[in-house]
């Protein structure tokens, strides 16, 4: 036996406050113990948020609806599935201590809910809007969410024209400015407050952050484990890493390449890297060093290595740089021209630490060695060990010299 409703509204509230309303054409079977049909689902998200709680998620404000076609099994295990559009407005929410104003998202869903907590997401296409501008073109993914626990394992997932600047402003990002990024994510495994991990692919395009001042331009895949810490920051470790920095005018022409592993820390800017090879040209290094270089410019460079470097950062104005490193040429320009005017070429086994606070900074070696050349032919070696303040104009070094040109150290 079934019953066909050719009209029904079902509404729930206070008076001048509607929390739930209901529109359609449901089709209930008795005797299957079902219920199906078309329809419009409307009300406020805190009350359905407030079915499913989720862990240092709090919902002041919003409307969802929901328009499009549903079925329910009341029978154990009972399932529910929908196949339309969902439609969430101004959302004001607290995520852990970041707070959402102004939110707003489309997407068309199929999903079936299974034993009333475990969602099983066919799939989900999605964009949103933050403050009126667009914070993502698209979200896209396909896997389970468990809605007790707030934990998911999703097959997919893929992110279209994330607006870095209009995220950091719910999520912290120390020392990131602005770009759009594009990623995929596979096989991703998520656990609330604690790690998310996932095989990623992604590019970031006109780019800005603490020593790049605008267009960068990256394409990296790397294993990825996200690590929340406490008040909503995280720190993100990639390993098999392979990154790309690409020429701001020809993206086809690659400026840096580098291959190993990588760890940066959003709440402080601090990152630790392994590089196992890597290849550096000037439009990648001379915002990389333009702190620490001053007032002299980086006219040419190519850096590579095929043995481990590890580079460090505090996020503070502490760069480390440690192992072998080959200077396949350099030219430089400082404006008291004291500096060689050839191409400068080096093999260094680097132990350097730059420190950086305001105007002031300081260079500390430890058993530093490099042999050069200068226009092709040998200018020596030099071996390098101890500091200099820029703010004292004074040092302690312990410095070895043979047969350096007079060009190099002049």
């Amino acid at each position: 036996q079934k019953l066909n409703f050719t009209q029904f509204v079902a509404e729930a509230g206070l008076p001048g406050k509607n929390y739930f309303k209901y529109e359609g054409k449901p089709i209930v079977d008795i005797t299957g113990h079902s219920v199906s049909g078309i329809g419009k689902l409307e009300g406020e998200l805190p009350v359905f948020l407030s079915w499913f709680p989720q862990k240092e998620v709090n919902c002041r404000a919003g409307r969802v609806e929901y328009a499009g076609s549903f079925s329910a099994n009341l029978r154990h295990p009972q399932s529910q599935s929908v196949d339309g559009t969902l439609r969430m407005k101004n959302v004001q929410a607290t995520i852990r201590e970041n707070s959402l104003t102004n939110f707003t998202a489309t997407a068309e869903v199929k999903m079936r809910l299974d034993e009333g907590h475990r969602l099983h997401i066919g799939s989900l296409n999605a964009n949103g809007y933050l403050n009126k501008g667009r914070l993502a073109s698209q979200v896209y993914a396909t896997g389970v969410w468990n809605l007790l626990n707030g934990s998911a394992k999703l097959d997919m997932a893929v992110v279209k024209g994330l607006d870095l600047a209009l995220l950091k402003t719910i999520v912290p990002l120390k020392g990131i400015l602005t770009g759009r990024v594009d990623a995929n994510l596979k096989s991703v495994n998520h656990i609330p407050g604690k790690t998310t991990t996932a095989e990623v692919s992604a590019s970031i395009r006109g780019g800005a952050m603490k020593g790049w001042a605008a267009d960068l331009n990256i394409d990296c895949s790397s294993d990825v484990k996200l690590t929340g810490l406490d008040r909503g920051k995280f720190r993100i470790q990639a390993n098999n890493l392979l990154l790309q920095s690409l020429n701001r005018k020809n993206h086809e022409q690659q400026d840096a390449e580098m291959k190993g592993a990588a760890m940066y820390d959003f709440s402080k800017g601090a990152f630790d890297v392994t590089l196992t090879t890597s290849e550096w040209t000037q439009p990648f290094v001379q915002p990389l060093l333009a702190t620490y270089l001053g007032e002299i410019e980086l006219l040419d460079v190519k850096i590579s290595h095929t043995e481990p470097i590890s580079l460090q950062g505090d996020g503070q104005g502490v760069l480390a740089v440690k192992g072998p490193v080959k200077v396949e040429r350099m030219r430089l320009k400082d404006p008291d021209g004291k500096l060689p005017e050839g191409r400068l070429a080096a093999d260094a086994i680097l132990d350097l630490k730059f420190t950086r606070k305001g105007n002031n900074w300081s260079i500390e070696a430890n058993k530093t060695t490099a042999s050069f050349l200068l226009d092709d032919r040998n200018a020596g070696m030099i071996s390098l060990g101890g500091n200099y303040q820029s703010h004292r104009s004074a040092g302690n070094f312990d410095v070895t010299i043979r047969n350096v040109d007079h060009h190099v150290v002049s």
